[in-house]
């Protein structure tokens, strides 16, 4: 597990699980990214967030909170499973 103030969730997960992050701010979403433009995902009520891994990707995942100075990410890396 790994985290800030903002946001905690996983430093690694398998490629086709779910990436589960817990929100500790305020924050009503965050932003997922893979290089590309980011995608919004919900934050639930008990502050938790699952998303999904992007299929056959392998490589590192930004999960970010917040705005400019304010933003908080954590980068999280999918590999693969073992054959």
């Amino acid at each position: 597990m790994q985290g800030t103030n903002k946001l905690r969730g996983p430093s690694a997960v398998v490629q086709g699980a779910t990436i589960e992050v817990e929100v500790l701010s305020q924050d009503k979403t965050v932003e997922v990214s893979t290089g590309g433009p980011p995608t919004s995902y919900p934050v639930g009520p008990d502050g938790k967030v699952s998303i999904p891994t992007p299929p056959g990707f392998t490589g590192f995942v930004s999960v970010s909170v917040g705005h400019d100075l304010n933003r908080q990410v954590i980068l999280v890396e999918i590999v693969a499973p073992s054959p």
